[in-house]
């Protein structure tokens, strides 16, 4: 389910059956040539709306979380504000009953504010998983069975 689908009463309908999220993190910027300037944003839309049509009903699909790649560099965001960011964009979700958690991620994503993110979440009571997005159709079905995995631990 994408967010921008949902009413406050369409929300409270489906709320019962749905607890794992899906939280899109991309970088935009950057200069290498031949590449877009939105980066990872569109290779995560595609990846984040397949994976959502594939299990609708039991995921709740969140906007992007963004962060820049201005300069080129791997991360020009400070990875302790990235990891502290997603943290935190997650963290209310649980006070109204989400216990799972996808943070879908591109080449443009540096490793370690998903893994620290991963870990103070799971501090918190989550079960999450950190996903790399590629649009080869047997990477998208592993990442499906990646999420099934998370079910099912």
């Amino acid at each position: 389910m994408r967010l921008v689908e949902l009413s406050v009463e369409k929300f409270e309908e489906i709320r019962p059956y749905v607890d794992t999220l899906i939280l899109p993190v991309c970088s935009i910027g950057g200069k290498e040539e031949g590449k877009s300037f939105a980066g990872d944003l569109i290779l995560i839309r595609q990846i984040a709306s397949r994976i959502d049509n594939q299990l609708s009903g039991r995921v709740f699909l969140l906007p992007e979380a963004v962060h820049t790649n201005l300069s080129g560099e791997p991360a020009n965001m400070p990875e302790q504000i990235l990891a502290d960011y997603l943290f935190h964009l997650l963290l209310p979700f649980k006070e109204i009953g989400f216990d799972k958690a996808v943070l879908l991620h591109a080449a443009g994503t540096p490793g370690q504010p998903l893994a620290e993110a991963s870990c103070k979440l799971t501090q918190e009571g989550f079960k999450v998983s950190v996903i790399r997005a590629n649009l080869e159709e047997s990477d998208l079905d592993d990442s499906v069975r990646q999420i099934i995995q998370l079910w099912n631990s």
